[in-house]
């Protein structure tokens, strides 16, 4: 059958009418590696005994479930059965290993209350902890219009709670499929977390509804093991799988062509790269790591999207080259089917190409409403969404900078965070994680450096110098922070607007440990001190 038929359903349980015998997801046990096939049928099966579950702890139509499941089979039977009721499924990041229970719990019951959810379920090895630190969900009033969930990362502050109606999903789906020319014979591999748009739409959702085979690790499996991931590519032939940038390195950093054997990725056509700004030096590295073993230069393939958008904005076409722009950025190509993307400057005016500006999205593929903590209702998105990230367009290509707010301007020139993180790196002694911000310190722009764990004199100044340098007129500090200080979301993105916010509640007076003062003083790219 092929995708276009198949996508006719326009709903995500579509596949529940007819379901296959023979295809279906493929996953790794808990306790070994072995792989579990799930039909299906017998995935339709156990989504309908989720359904009936649910059904008698009192969840109906309207209502909304906390799902809080890393087995990716039991995940997808709770997701679909929740939706059989006409209830909205809203995935969430389970504990992870030797996690805070405090904070956990602190996190969890956040997510609770800003939904509203009627139920919570979860694997059952994490049952008892939350039966023991989790709030009782309150059921709110049921919703007139059944949405699917999902949550933004979090990068700028509190987790918001988007809301995606199945049109949207619909919408986005054809797009992923028709720009990946996707097949019900191709395979997907991934290792991404479901409870994130990339690995639930992308890698779960989109090809379920062509009626793929879908093979799924567990994200600690690939962060220990990454080779693990490249062999699981090759020996299934998978076509096509996803990976964001910090993804691309930890392959680089850890892999070596004995760990690979003789895999053979000639038959994987996409490997889509997205979530963070992507570096051309490790895009291009994890290319040449790959292409003794059958990879095409061309199955490396840039995008931007959000959990806004319900996931892809932009994408390089299949088969296409990305392209980088002078200062190493990669192009995120360009708008699929039916998404609307432009550039605007801070009066809402469209900028000429090459020009910074504001990227807003468009098309039916944007979620309907988010909900954020502290706010009364719902913010409805509209008919138009500003991102709050900085980009320009070259020649129909869409190149992303970073966050606004994560920025400054000098001489006409933007600064990012990002760009700034990119200097740290060569200078950052082995074994040592970092993170840049920048922000507004009584009328002056400063670059902070925070350093976690053991950091000399010397190499904090090596790390300020290679700053310093390039960027003379920037205030800047280098300073050590303790271990678990550097706070990242559940995808790993550094929280910056967050721990911007603790540098001005404690300046770091007494863990600086290289200081110098800009040169000159830049233009504001900023909305306001400490935005």
């Amino acid at each position: 059958m092929s995708p276009e038929l198949r996508l006719l359903d326009r709903s995500p349980t579509g596949w529940l009418h007819e379901p296959d015998d023979e295809r279906g997801l493929h996953a790794t046990s808990p306790d070994s590696d072995r792989w579990e096939f799930t039909s299906y049928r017998r995935l339709a099966e156990l989504a309908q005994d989720a359904a009936a579950t649910l059904a008698g702890r009192g969840v109906g139509a309207g209502d909304r479930v906390l799902i809080v499941v890393s087995d990716p089979v039991r995940f997808a039977a709770q997701y679909f059965g929740t939706i059989l009721l006409g209830a909205s499924p809203a995935p969430a990041a389970p504990p992870p290993a030797f996690t805070r229970p405090a904070a956990y719990a602190q996190h969890i019951n956040a997510l609770i209350e800003l939904v509203g959810a009627a139920a919570v379920t979860a694997d059952p090895e994490v049952e008892p902890f939350l039966a023991q630190h989790a709030t009782q969900p309150v059921r709110q009033p049921a919703d007139e219009q059944p949405d699917l969930i999902q949550f933004s990362s979090g990068s700028t502050g509190a987790q918001r709670a988007v809301l995606l109606g199945p049109d949207a999903l619909w919408a986005n789906v054809t797009a992923l499929v028709h720009w990946l020319k996707v097949e019900p014979e191709d395979a997907f591999g991934s290792w991404l977390p479901l409870y994130h748009d990339m690995g639930l739409v992308g890698m779960l959702l989109g090809p379920m509804t062509v009626g793929c085979d879908i093979w799924l690790m567990r994200p600690h499996e690939f962060v220990r093991s990454p080779a693990s991931w490249v062999r699981l590519l090759a020996e299934q032939r998978c076509a096509i799988t996803a990976i964001p940038p910090f993804g691309l390195s930890h392959v680089r950093r850890r892999i070596r062509d004995l760990d690979l054997g003789g895999a053979d990725l000639s038959n994987l056509r996409a490997v889509i790269v997205g979530a963070e700004r992507i570096d051309a030096a490790t895009a291009r590295g994890f290319s040449e790591l790959l292409t003794p073993h059958g990879l095409r230069e061309t199955a490396v393939l840039p995008a931007y999207g959000m959990a806004e958008a319900t996931l892809a904005v932009t994408g390089t076409p299949l088969g296409s080259a990305w392209r980088t722009a002078a200062d190493g950025t990669v192009s995120c190509g360009r708008p699929l089917e039916s998404v609307g993307v432009c550039v605007l400057d801070e009066d809402g005016l469209p900028v000429p190409d090459g020009a910074v500006g504001e990227i807003h999205v468009s098309g039916p593929s944007l979620a309907r409403a988010r909900l954020s903590r502290g706010e009364s209702g719902m913010g409805e998105i509209g008919p138009r969404l500003r991102t709050g990230d900085a980009g320009f367009f070259d020649g129909g290509d869409l190149f992303v900078l970073g966050r606004i707010g994560d920025a400054v301007k000098y001489l006409g020139r933007w600064v990012f965070a990002d760009d700034v993180q990119e200097l740290v790196a060569p200078a950052l002694p082995a074994r040592r994680t970092a993170v840049a911000l920048l922000g507004a310190v009584q009328g002056r722009e400063r670059a902070v450096i925070a350093v976690e764990g053991a950091l000399a004199d010397q190499e904090a100044e090596a790390v300020g110098r290679a700053v310093a340098g390039p960027l003379p007129w920037l205030d800047l500090q280098v300073a050590r922070v303790g271990s678990g200080w550097i706070e990242r979301t559940t995808s790993g993105k550094p929280r910056r607007r967050v721990m911007w916010a603790k540098t001005l509640a404690d300046g770091f007076e007494h863990t600086v440990l290289y200081h110098a003062e800009g040169t000159g003083r830049p233009e504001s790219g900023r909305h306001g001190e400490g935005d």
